[in-house]
């Protein structure tokens, strides 16, 4: 009754202490195999995803399109990947939301 939602106390948490660097590298790294052609402005995007998630524990989607993410191109994620890869990543951002 205390904690009606443990999911919100797992978010919480991790906003406070992050993620471990090697467990946000491991998400990402058969993604960034599997599209190797992707641009040098898309790669320094995944860097910034993943020193964000790292430091946070998660972000929203629509920290996406803001800075520092916008820097790279005005669209964020739509504007470096096409429409396949950015539903791919955030499949992979939705892991960060669920688990612990």
């Amino acid at each position: 009754d205390y904690f009606p939602q443990a999911g919100g106390l797992d978010r919480a948490i991790r906003g406070i202490i992050g993620m471990d660097a090697e467990a946000v590298h491991e998400r990402f790294e058969a993604f960034v195999h599997a599209h190797s052609e992707i641009s040098s402005h898309a790669n320094k995007f995944l860097q910034l995803l993943q020193q964000h998630i790292t430091k946070y524990g998660t972000i929203e989607i629509g920290q996406l399109y803001e800075p520092p993410f916008t820097t790279l191109h005005n669209d964020g994620p739509d504007g470096l990947f096409d429409e396949l890869l950015v539903d791919e990543l955030l499949d992979i951002i939705g892991t960060f939301a669920s688990d612990g």
